[in-house]
Order: C-alpha cells, then sequence, then structure tokens
C-alpha cells in the first residue's frame, strides 16, 4: 500500500502534495516515509493512531493500551470464524463508552455496517492486519522532516492521552490537536471542524486546539 501512495504521486504528478492518513491510512503513510522519505511531500497530518499496535511489556500506547499477542492471537482466529461481528467487537469493546452501547443495542447503524463488512473478502483484509499488527514506526517519527499536523479523538476507541503525546514529542515540530468528544474518527464527528482544521494547516494559519491531559501538550 505505501508503494501504490507513491505510484499514485507518480500517476497524478503530484508536486510536494499534503497527505492525510486516518487510522490504517497513517500507517500506510508512514510505511511510506520509512521507504521513500519526506522529499515528494510538503506536510502531512494523521488521525489518531498510534505507531505500534501491539503491545508487550515496554510499550503500552498500542490497542486499547493491552494488545498482547495472545490477545491478536485470538482475535485473528476470530476474524476467520466471524469477521464481521470480530469487527464490530473491535470498534465496541475499547475505551469508547458509547460506541459499546451502540454495538449492544443492534443500532441501525451497526446493522448496516455489519451488512456491509459480510460483503468483503475477509482473507486479503486480514493478511493486512497480520502485516500492520508487526509493523513498528517508532523510529520512523523523529524522521519525519515536513510539518505534520496531528488529529486525535479524545474519547478515542483504542488509544489515550499518551498515545497522541508521544506521537508529538517524537515527529519533531508537531502540532497536535484533539477534538473533545470525538473517537477514532474526528474527521467524521466533527467534519466542518476538521476541514477547517486542515486548510488553517495548508495556509500556515494557528489552528485551534483542545488539549488532552498529559506532558508537553503546549497550546497551539
Amino acid at each position: 500500500m505505501a508503494n501504490d501512495l507513491s505510484l499514485l504521486l507518480d500517476h497524478l504528478q503530484l508536486d510536494r502534495p499534503i497527505v492525510v492518513g486516518s487510522s490504517m491510512g497513517a500507517l500506510i503513510l508512514w510505511e511510506y516515509i520509512s521507504r521513500y522519505g519526506c522529499r515528494r511531500l510538503s506536510k502531512i497530518c494523521v488521525v489518531d493512531q498510534s505507531p505500534r499496535l501491539r503491545t508487550d511489556g515496554a510499550w503500552t500506547l498500542g490497542i486499547y493500551s493491552d494488545w498482547t499477542p495472545e490477545r491478536n492471537a485470538a482475535f485473528v482466529a476470530a476474524l476467520e470464524a466471524d469477521f464481521p461481528e470480530t469487527v464490530l467487537r473491535l470498534i465496541a469493546h475499547g475505551h469508547n463508552r458509547k460506541a459499546r452501547e451502540v454495538y449492544e443495542t443492534n443500532s441501525p447503524d451497526t446493522q448496516r455496517l455489519r451488512a456491509y463488512l459480510a460483503t468483503l473478502d475477509p482473507q486479503p483484509l486480514i493478511a493486512a492486519w497480520n502485516s500492520l499488527i508487526d509493523a513498528d514506526y517508532r523510529a520512523v517519527l523523529p524522521t519525519i522532516t515536513v510539518p505534520a499536523l496531528l488529529i486525535y479523538g479524545s474519547e478515542s476507541n483504542y488509544y489515550g492521552a499518551a498515545t497522541a503525546h508521544y506521537v508529538e514529542e517524537a515527529i519533531p515540530g508537531a502540532t497536535l490537536l484533539v477534538y473533545a468528544g470525538a473517537d477514532h474518527s474526528p474527521h467524521i464527528c466533527q467534519p466542518r471542524k476538521f476541514a477547517d482544521d486542515l486548510k488553517r494547516f495548508a495556509d500556515d494559519a494557528p489552528a485551534s486546539n483542545v488539549q488532552l491531559p498529559g506532558p508537553s501538550a503546549a497550546a497551539v
């Protein structure tokens, strides 16, 4: 997928674009930078992602702050058995209380997402998951040489304040914005604010900010 991004830049003949990566898109963007550097990019925007999904005794800033190899193995087995329901449970059983309630009440949105997931071929997606869960981009973050805007949800399903601040501190000069009440998709929860903040970032103007408690969270 990182190679696809490189080919897309070639095909569209883009001259130093701003690239936005949300969730898995952020991992693809970091993989791209690990392979190609930042030479062809002007700026990047990362939406609610950790540089390493899997956790261990020395790293607790991945999924749920507790995604061990054993837990991941059980998750992959569940994907093989019932892909749609396992994905729905991944969304619901994290840090976001509202997401759990939406799943437990089998809301219309849950039903629609379940029906959509059932149309997908799970095998390529499981293969992609196995690749992503083994990735570690912590060493890539300090090599980023273009301005970076980081947007995280204060009610992210998967990550807490410490993950957002880790990425902020690891990327030189990064700007962190936290959307109050937003989940893992802050750009969907607050689309107008996201569009406005992204435009300010593109135009080099100051952006509004809501801070999560944590270290070195300087106001923007």
